[in-house]
């Protein structure tokens, strides 16, 4: 059984935030965000939310919300912080848009019940990291913890747009609401932060492996063409350790450098070709392999 199956420091900021002034990190250009949707129209008692934030992690109960003027068809704009963090809360009394939806469902193609749920869906709230914790992983992590305070309004699923990723309600809460489950959060990029999909293509007679939204995390995202579906695994932790690597160690990889598989073997990185634009989105991407004998 797949791993995707069984899952159905501190550092001060030199910025100081006072009990009336929130301040938004400058440094952040482009900030990591998720999608909450609600199957209702929005409504919230902050003070509500507050402590229903505070039963999924004890530091959220210091959370503190600042009203900002509403936009072109927003239901509510906040800004809500605590220790060195800070999210932006966006709501809308409209649907999220189909097409957008329709890229994170595919990954749950297999949860017909979920689809159904999530079509059905009211509301949309956008929450994006704004503060001073400056591993992006832990950025993920925290906007994950946040959107899991809203579990009991009527919460439906929880979309990672750029990874084309969803997870269940009830999923996220579980996974967020223990230290096992927080691990695994983290330690498996592709189960929510980086999205991972296995394709069949026309060009390759194998199938095709690939990540989505690393660039997210300031990284690349990688693909490789297996000879089967039941290589999954396999590759996901490729590009798992892969891309903890490089976000440990900030060092910059090229076409032509070389990784090591889960068995020790060399792959030689190189660019998508001309017949593999499928897998160019925007965002830097490379194809892993075996060296040619």
């Amino acid at each position: 059984m797949s791993i995707l199956s069984r899952l159905f420091t501190f550092k001060k900021s030199n910025v100081a935030q006072s009990d009336s002034v929130i301040i938004e990190n400058s440094a952040i250009k482009n900030p990591l965000s998720l999608t909450i949707l609600v199957d209702r129209t929005l409504s919230f008692d902050f003070n509500k939310l507050t402590r229903s934030l505070g039963k999924v992690d004890s530091s959220m109960k210091k959370v503190k919300f600042q009203s900002l003027p509403c936009g072109k068809g927003e239901a509510f704009n906040a800004l809500a912080s605590w220790n060195q963090h800070l999210i932006k809360v966006v709501g809308f009394d409209t649907a999220c848009s189909a097409e957008v939806v329709k890229q994170s469902i595919e990954f749950a193609k297999d949860n017909q019940y979920l689809i159904e749920t999530i079509k059905k869906h009211n509301s949309h709230i956008v929450i994006s990291y704004h503060g001073y914790e400056e591993d992006p992983i832990k950025q993920y992590l925290i906007l994950t913890q946040f959107a899991n305070g809203f579990e009991n309004f009527n919460m439906v699923a929880l979309l990672n747009l750029k990874a084309h990723h969803v997870l269940p309600t009830h999923v996220s809460s579980a996974l967020v609401e223990s230290d096992q489950g927080i691990e695994l959060l983290c330690g498996c990029l592709p189960l929510f932060f980086v999205g991972f999909e296995a394709i069949k293509v026309d060009i390759h007679t194998g199938i095709c492996m690939r990540t989505y939204g690393a660039s997210q995390l300031g990284l690349p995202d990688f693909a490789s063409f297996a000879e089967s579906f039941e290589e999954q695994d396999k590759y996901l932790n490729i590009f798992n350790n892969v891309l903890h690597y490089l976000n440990q160690t900030h060092v910059n990889i090229a076409a032509g450098d070389t990784i090591e598989d889960d068995q020790g073997k060399k792959m030689i990185l190189r660019e998508p070709s001309a017949e593999e634009g499928f897998l160019k989105d925007g965002s830097s991407v490379f194809v892993v392999q075996y060296p040619q004998e």
